[in-house]
C-alpha cells in the first residue's frame, strides 16, 4: 500500500508511501503496450492499493492536474471516474483531453448519446457517461467492451463504479469530491501492475511540475 498527499496549488508536498507489491511471473499484455511508450519493466502485481490524493484549490489546480494525468497515460488505459452530481467529473476529463492535444471545446459531458470519440489528440479517446443506464448490461451492449478491452483507446469513463464489474481489473480509478465551491479532494487509486506504472508517472510529473 502507498499512499501520497499532494497540493495542486503548488505547495508543500507530503508522502508516507508503503509499498506492498506482489509480482507473477508473466507480463501481460498491457504491461507489453505499457513498456513499449514508456520503457519502463513492470511485471503485472495483484490488487496494489496504491494512490496518490490531491487538494485542489481551484478549478486551475483541477486542470493542472489534468494536464499531469494526460501527460502519463497511454493507449490501452481504462479510467475510471466517480464522484456526485458536480463534483468535476467532466471538467477532469475535458483537462486531460486538453492536455493530450483535443479539442476541450468539444468535450462535454454524454450523458444522453452514452459515448462520444475523440481522436484529434496525441491519442484517442473514448468518453463514456453510465449515469443514465438503465443497468449495467446497456454498458455492454453499446460495445463498450470494445474499448475497455482493447488496446487503441484510452478510455475515460464517468460513473465507471456503474460499471465496475464489466472493466478490466487493472485499471485507474479517480474519486472526486467538492470540498468548497472550486476546491476539489481528488484521490486516484491503482489496481494492478500497468495502472500502479502510471500512477507513478503521474506522481513524478506532479513532482517534477511543484519542483
Amino acid at each position: 500500500m502507498s499512499c501520497s498527499r499532494i497540493d495542486c496549488g503548488g505547495g508543500t508536498i507530503i508522502r508516507k508511501v508503503v509499498i506492498l507489491t506482489a509480482v507473477t511471473e508473466h507480463t501481460s499484455p498491457w504491461m507489453t503496450l505499457w513498456n513499449r511508450h514508456l520503457s519502463l519493466n513492470v511485471h503485472m502485481s495483484g490488487q496494489c492499493g496504491d494512490s496518490i490524493r490531491f487538494d485542489c484549490p481551484d478549478e486551475a489546480a483541477t486542470d493542472r492536474l489534468g494536464t499531469r494525468i494526460a501527460k502519463s497515460v497511454v493507449e490501452g488505459v481504462v479510467v475510471e471516474l466517480n464522484g456526485q452530481l458536480g463534483a468535476g467529473k467532466t471538467r477532469l476529463v475535458r483537462a486531460i483531453c486538453d492536455g493530450l492535444g483535443i479539442d476541450a471545446a468539444q468535450v462535454n459531458s454524454p450523458t444522453f448519446v452514452l459515448l462520444q470519440f475523440y481522436t484529434d489528440g496525441r491519442i484517442p479517446v473514448a468518453h463514456f457517461d453510465t449515469y443514465r443506464l438503465g443497468d449495467a448490461d446497456e454498458f455492454l451492449a453499446i460495445g463498450a467492451d470494445e474499448f475497455t478491452n482493447g488496446s487503441d483507446w484510452l478510455c475515460l469513463i464517468e460513473w465507471g463504479e456503474r460499471v465496475a464489474e464489466f472493466l478490466p481489473d487493472d485499471r485507474l480509478r479517480i474519486s472526486i469530491s467538492a470540498t468548497s465551491t472550486d476546491a476539489r479532494h481528488v484521490g486516484i487509486t491503482s489496481t494492478g501492475g500497468v495502472s500502479s506504472a502510471l500512477l507513478q508517472r503521474i506522481r513524478e510529473n506532479m513532482t517534477e511540475s511543484d519542483g
